[in-house]
């Protein structure tokens, strides 16, 4: 296992020279690589299925908060998709193909390892947990209606199909992934981990450049640096989907910060994978030019974010202390 583990370990600390690579590679394959197509949605029902090995029931249980699943709902597929339908229609036409590639970032479910980076920066991950598989459970009927409701003049698409699609390539390999989990005993599970981790990473590089691959010819041909602009659009609704979820649930809900931390990662953290997948298979080709290209920097802002985070745990810890410093000082006096 120490060869995987090195190897996971390179990937992650290269990971951002490597996926540029990635991207050049896709591109100037182009359509010599078209016939991997219909491995990328394998490719990623694997990804979902390693990625729920690491989900736990027993955390999901205990962390199930009703008033903060239902908040989630309305934000993430009502408000904030609204704010991105407002947003990309000052960067590109509501007619155009990469206007659906824009919309299928914020149309989806938020992404599975969206609890893992809540855990990193101070998250109650069990709810994270929580957040995740419900959410990946509405996102089966609900993307294709936002998408219809967001580009309805613009796209002709088979609702059933993608809502199947969906269904094979996120919730039965996450539903696996749980049960797995729950079944096999986790020093088992922990020898294999290296090598499903390394699986997994070079999946998402397979999918990126074969997504890239079948973009390729008509970013050639219809570029405009008017993308640029809806890069910028990218960037502020997710800055907004991570403020958003933050305040709603310290305002709202009166949460305490760890749950207002992972109610901004669920919102925040898009599944960048799955809209390329989604965009690959039931969209024109230049729909799936977004979402690639936001993988250069959505982890960026997703650390970014994350900084701020433990920053404000701090800030709140110190608080704590100072106050409960100052309650035994005046319970001596």
């Amino acid at each position: 296992m120490g060869f995987f583990n090195r190897a996971n370990s390179f990937i992650e600390k290269w990971m951002q020279l490597i996926m540029p690579l990635c991207v050049v590679i896709g591109f100037l394959l182009g359509d010599r690589i078209a016939f991997l197509k219909p491995s990328t949605n394998w490719l990623f029902a694997f990804a979902c299925f390693s990625s729920a090995l690491t989900l736990s029931m027993t955390e999901f249980k205990t962390a199930f908060n009703v008033k903060a699943i239902i908040l989630l709902m309305i934000l993430g597929h009502a408000v904030l998709p609204a704010i991105a339908w407002l947003v990309f229609r000052l960067t590109a036409s509501p007619s155009s193909e990469i206007f659906m590639g824009l919309m299928l970032l914020f149309a989806g479910p938020c992404a599975t390892t969206s609890f893992i980076w809540s855990g990193i920066y101070g998250g109650n991950k069990g709810l994270s947990i929580a957040f995740v598989i419900i959410d990946t459970f509405v996102s089966i009927l609900l993307t294709p209606f936002i998408m219809r409701l967001a580009c309805s003049a613009a796209v002709t698409m088979d609702s059933v199909s993608l809502i199947w699609s969906m269904t094979k390539m996120v919730l039965i390999p996450s539903v696996a992934g749980v049960l797995v989990t729950k079944l096999i005993r986790q020093e088992h599970l922990a020898v294999a981990t290296p090598v499903i981790k390394f699986i997994t990473k070079v999946s998402l590089l397979i999918i990126i450049m074969i997504s890239i691959g079948g973009a390729s010819g008509p970013v050639s041909e219809n570029f405009s640096f008017s993308y640029l602009w809806s890069l910028v659009g990218v960037f502020v609704v997710l800055i907004i989907g991570y403020v958003m979820g933050y305040l709603s649930s310290r305002c709202l809900l009166r949460s305490d910060v760890s749950d207002a931390i992972s109610m901004a990662f669920a919102l925040g953290c898009r599944n960048v994978g799955l809209a390329i997948i989604l965009a690959g298979s039931y969209f024109p080709p230049l729909a799936a030019v977004p979402p690639v290209i936001t993988l250069f920097f959505h982890d960026i802002v997703t650390t970014g974010a994350g900084r701020v985070f433990i920053k404000i745990k701090e800030k709140q810890t110190l608080g704590s202390g100072g106050k409960h410093a100052a309650s035994r000082h005046s319970e001596v006096q």
